[in-house]
């Protein structure tokens, strides 16, 4: 999904996956990415999956709805 990601948006520089927690709260094995707070030089952003977490920094200059809808159009394949 990631590789999606920057390869469909020109505006991300980088993504830099944070490690792996083991959680309760991530059901199913969809994988489910929210975008939480602005960084530095972009976006934080959680990504849920089968039981897993794990934190994304996102380098752009994109604002938090158009990357959401990015995260979203990557995850779809």
């Amino acid at each position: 999904m990631l590789h999606r990601l920057i390869a469909q948006n020109d505006e991300i520089r980088s993504v830099v996956p944070g490690v792996i927690r083991r959680v309760r709260d991530a059901k199913g094995s969809e994988v489910q990415v929210r975008v939480t707070v602005p960084t530095a030089n972009g976006w934080k952003a959680i990504a849920l999956s089968d039981g897993a977490r794990q934190e994304l920094f996102i380098s752009t200059a994109m604002g938090k709805d158009e990357l959401g809808r990015a995260l979203v159009r990557a995850a779809e394949g």
